[in-house]
């Protein structure tokens, strides 16, 4: 019985480890890809596309 439930909490550790590096990681990444563009009178500037003419003002 004891085996039973040591395999069952080590089990359910394993899953909750799992889980949290699932969502840990695509947050990270968020979190990185946010702080990495640039940003100008708190507005967000996508970088490494093409911009339609509107859009090129805000790098003057």
């Amino acid at each position: 019985m004891k085996t039973k439930i040591k395999k069952s909490a080590t089990i359910l550790l394993q899953l909750s480890i799992a889980v949290s590096f699932a969502i840990f990681f695509p947050l990270l990444a968020i979190l990185i890809e946010y702080i990495k563009t640039p940003h100008i009178d708190n507005k967000c500037i996508p970088h490494g596309r093409n911009f339609p003419e509107s859009d090129a003002t805000l790098f003057t």
